[in-house]
C-alpha cells in the first residue's frame, strides 16, 4: 500500500507541474524546432513556448549600430541561459535574456498562489479529519518541510532565470532524490531491500534522462541546482520525525511556511481568470504531500521518496498525449529506466 500512495502521490505532483507549467507559460515544453529539450517539474516548469530555430538569430541582421557576433566555432555547443518555467518544469533557450526575469517572476506567482491553495486544502481536511495529539515538535517539523519547499522554489526560479534549465532542474531532481535516501539510510535505519537498491539506482539516471539534463553546466548552474534540491529534500525529510497522532496538522503548518518563504519573491498578481486553476494546481501538488506523508507511514522513507519524485515522467507523458509534442530518444530511454525502477521498488 505505501508503493501505491508513493507513486498516486508522483502522479499529483506530476499534474501540479504541468498546469502550473502552463500557467507559467504558453505552451507546456520548450522546444527547439518542435523538439522538447527540457523538462518540466518541477518542481517546482512544465510548459513552455515554442522557441525559434537555434539559427533564427544567426539570420537576423543586428541593429546598424550594433556589431554583428562573431561566428561560432564548429562544435561550440554553448547555450544562452534558459528561461524558467515553473516549479519542477522546463524552459526553452531563447536569446531574448531580457524576458527571462518577467517570466521568473510569472513562475513564483503562480508558486505562491498554488500554495495558498495548498494551504486552504490542507487546512480544510484537518478540520474533518481532525487529530488525537497536535504537538508542538510536530509542528515544527511540519513547518521546516514548508521551509524547505520555498528555499527549493526559491532557488529553483533563480537558477532557471539565470543559468540553463536543462542543467538546473535536473539537477535539483537528482539532490531532492538522493539525499533523503542517505539521511534515511544513515540516521533513519531505513534499510532497503536489494530489489529496492536496485531500483533506486536505476531511478537516479532515469529522472535525468526525463528531464533532459545535460553536462557542462557552469558553477553557478551547479550552486542553484544543488540548493534547490537540498530544500526539496528537506521538504521530504522533515516530515519522517512527525507524529502520525498529529494527523494533518503538520501539513497546515508546512504549507503556512512555505507560503512565507515564497513571498519575497512575488511581484505583482496573476490575471483573475488564471487565479482558480492556479489555487487548483496546489491543491493537487498538496494533496501529493499528504499521499507521501501516508505512504511514509507504510515504506521506507528511501522507498518511498524515490517513487514520488518520479513525477517528472507524467509532465512528459501528458505532453506527448494532450499537447502532441515528440519524445526525444533520451526521454525514452529515461521514461524505460524509470517503469523499470518502479518495479524493482515496488518488490516484494
Amino acid at each position: 500500500m505505501g508503493e501505491l500512495l508513493a507513486l498516486a502521490a508522483a502522479v499529483c505532483f506530476g499534474l501540479n507541474d504541468f498546469v502550473s507549467g502552463l500557467l507559467s507559460r504558453t505552451t507546456p515544453f520548450a522546444a527547439r524546432d518542435g523538439v522538447p529539450v527540457d523538462r518540466a517539474p518541477r518542481p517546482v516548469d512544465v510548459a513552455v513556448r515554442r522557441a525559434p530555430p537555434e539559427d533564427a538569430a544567426e539570420r537576423t541582421p543586428p541593429p546598424a549600430d550594433e556589431p554583428a557576433e562573431p561566428p561560432r566555432p564548429a562544435g561550440d555547443a554553448r547555450e544562452r541561459p534558459a528561461s524558467p518555467a515553473h516549479p519542477g518544469g522546463r524552459a526553452a533557450a531563447s536569446p531574448r535574456r531580457a524576458d527571462e526575469a518577467p517570466r521568473r517572476e510569472r513562475g513564483a506567482v503562480v508558486a505562491f498562489y498554488g500554495q495558498l491553495g495548498g494551504t486552504a486544502l490542507v487546512l480544510g481536511l484537518a478540520l474533518l479529519v481532525g487529530a488525537p495529539r497536535v504537538d508542538a515538535a510536530s509542528l515544527g517539523w511540519g513547518a521546516l518541510s514548508g521551509i524547505g519547499t520555498g528555499i527549493g522554489l526559491v532557488f529553483l526560479f533563480r537558477g532557471i532565470g539565470i543559468g540553463r534549465m536543462s542543467v538546473v532542474v535536473p539537477l535539483s531532481d537528482l539532490a531532492g532524490v538522493a539525499l533523503p535516501v542517505l539521511v534515511g539510510v544513515l540516521f533513519l535505519a531505513d534499510r532497503p531491500s536489494p530489489l529496492a537498491w536496485c531500483g533506486i539506482a536505476l531511478a537516479l539516471p532515469a529522472l535525468w534522462l526525463v528531464a533532459g539534463g545535460r553536462l557542462g553546466g557552469s558553477a553557478v548552474d551547479t550552486r542553484f541546482g544543488l540548493f534547490a534540491g537540498v530544500g526539496f529534500a528537506l521538504q521530504f525529510v522533515a516530515l519522517a520525525p512527525v507524529d502520525p497522532a498529529a494527523g494533518l496538522w503538520p501539513l497546515v503548518a508546512s504549507r503556512a511556511a512555505s507560503v512565507l518563504t515564497i513571498l519575497p519573491m512575488v511581484r505583482g498578481r496573476l490575471p483573475r481568470r488564471l487565479v482558480p486553476p492556479a489555487l487548483a494546481s496546489g491543491m493537487v501538488g498538496t494533496l501529493a504531500i499528504v499521499l507521501y506523508t501516508l505512504a511514509t507511514r507504510q515504506e521506507l522513507m528511501a522507498v518511498a521518496v524515490v517513487l514520488a519524485s518520479l513525477y517528472p515522467a507524467i509532465p512528459v507523458l501528458l505532453g506527448l498525449t494532450v499537447l502532441r509534442e515528440r519524445l526525444t530518444p533520451t526521454q525514452a530511454v529515461g521514461l524505460g529506466g524509470a517503469a523499470v525502477a518502479i518495479v524493482l521498488l515496488a518488490a516484494p
